[in-house]
């Protein structure tokens, strides 16, 4: 039993993101406060490991704040560590902020800035703009159904094994199954919200985006979606197999303890 919860919480929690560090930008190019003579064709960004890209990673914007146009921004050759993203001819003297947003192995968003000039540093630096108050909604959104996550598996998991190690009997009354199910729907219904705010919460939108069938077909063919599918699909295998180790149960439990064990042996070897 306890090897079967090991493996439940690597398989439902696994891929929550709380092991490893969030990254750190490795270098800038150009570099942060560098001054150059001409005009660069690329900018971009190392980082300490490797990222994926939510819509629109990369904006650059002029001295007077007006964004610049800039090719797509994408991966270096062989290297999913930098992001990169061509420049405009002739753009002017001056200083340009670079916004950037990715996300980190450890599945949470991150996001900054850098600058650098042409020719002579501005005045001013453009004021780059930070997250809507929409997609601060969606990130505390996200967040509390992560936390639902770990309350849900806690109360399932929880009363299981307090049924099958302190109750034998317990796994077939009703208030504990009751639990168990309030447990599982928590656990179901946080990870499906996971899954559809994925896309809103990288790019830093509002919630709305949830809606968008594009966006959550990137989301499903990312390793953060897959991951979340396969939680969704071991879940209602769960239900299917608390269903039928109940119906086990409620017959074989008037045959004796014996006859009970078995049947979850059966059960749990199937």
């Amino acid at each position: 039993m306890l090897l079967l919860l090991a493996s439940a919480w690597g398989l439902l929690l696994g891929g929550a993101g709380t092991a490893s560090a969030h990254a750190k930008v490795s270098s800038t190019a150009p570099a942060e406060g560098a001054i150059v003579k001409t005009a660069p064709k690329t900018v971009a960004i190392t980082f300490s490991e490797t990222m994926s890209l939510p819509d629109q990673p990369l904006r650059v914007f002029a001295p007077d704040g007006k964004r610049v146009r800039t090719g797509p921004a994408g991966w270096a050759p062989d290297d999913h560590a930098t992001i990169r993203a061509a420049l405009p001819d002739g753009l002017a003297k001056g200083t340009y902020t670079v916004s950037w947003r990715a996300v980190s192995a450890d599945s949470h968003p991150i996001s900054g800035a850098f600058a650098f000039s042409i020719g002579k540093a501005s005045p001013h630096r453009a004021v780059v703009p930070t997250d809507s108050p929409a997609g601060e909604v969606t990130g505390a959104l996200y967040g509390v159904a992560r936390g639902t996550t770990y309350a849900g598996y806690a109360l399932m998991v929880g009363v299981a094994a307090f049924a099958v190690l302190c109750l034998p009997r317990g796994m077939n009354l009703r208030p504990l199954r009751r639990l168990m199910g309030t447990g599982w729907g928590l656990l179901l219904a946080s990870t499906v919200t996971q899954l559809l705010l994925r896309a809103p919460y990288e790019s830093g939108s509002g919630p709305g985006g949830a809606l968008d069938v594009s966006a959550l077909r990137n989301t499903l063919i990312s390793d953060t979606g897959q991951f979340l599918t396969a939680r969704v699909a071991l879940l209602l295998g769960t239900w299917l197999l608390w269903n039928f180790l109940g119906q086990r149960l409620s017959g074989d439990l008037a045959g004796g303890p014996r006859k009970a064990v078995l049947a979850v042996g059966a059960v749990i070897a199937a």
